[in-house]
């Protein structure tokens, strides 16, 4: 009798633990750099940044060459990313399929100022980048980072691309994207 009294409360432990899922590690994305890029030479005293949030890329990109007393003003107009959740399908092939569960729809809108001795600003260049993605309804917690993480590196990607563009446009004198 003991043996089977054990054999059941091995096996009902065994069903137990089977049911336990650990959790998934949490993992540890990169940080988004932009170190890798050339800097871009501006003739100003000072760099300054303007944000609610930390601008990596400014402080890896911009770098301030000149001895004058202009400087430039880094400014983060608007960033955010909007979390839309998407209408299921309800007919019967919604059990033979991964649906799309919510979408995100991300926004950054930068501006760099060159501003004289006297604050005025003397010349700008506008960054406007929008990227969106959206996620299947079973996703895990770390696929949701990666996506995440995807999502701002390429939106981040996107505003350098833009900003270089209109500093070659409306910053020439002041900016050198050379070596």
């Amino acid at each position: 009798m003991p043996a089977r009294r054990i054999l059941g409360v091995t096996i009902g432990l065994l069903i137990l633990l089977t049911g336990c899922q650990t959790a998934e590690p949490v993992q540890r994305l990169p940080e988004l750099r932009f170190n890798h890029l050339l800097p871009i030479k501006i003739d100003v005293g000072a760099i300054e940044v303007l944000s609610h949030h930390e601008p990596q890329w400014a402080h890896d990109r911009l770098k301030a060459v000149g001895s004058s007393e202009r400087r430039a003003v880094f400014i983060v107009r608007q960033a955010h990313v909007v979390e839309k959740q998407l209408a299921a399908d309800m007919d019967f092939t919604r059990y033979f399929k991964k649906q799309q569960s919510e979408r995100y729809d991300a926004h950054l809108d930068v501006v760099l100022e060159i501003r004289d001795e006297n604050g005025r600003a003397i010349g700008e260049a506008t960054a406007t980048a929008n990227r969106g993605r959206t996620v299947a309804e079973d996703i895990t917690p770390n696929e949701r980072d990666r996506i995440w993480q995807e999502m701002v590196e390429a939106l981040l990607i996107d505003m350098n691309n833009v900003l270089e563009s209109a500093m070659q446009q409306h910053l020439a004198r002041y900016v050198s994207l050379l070596p």
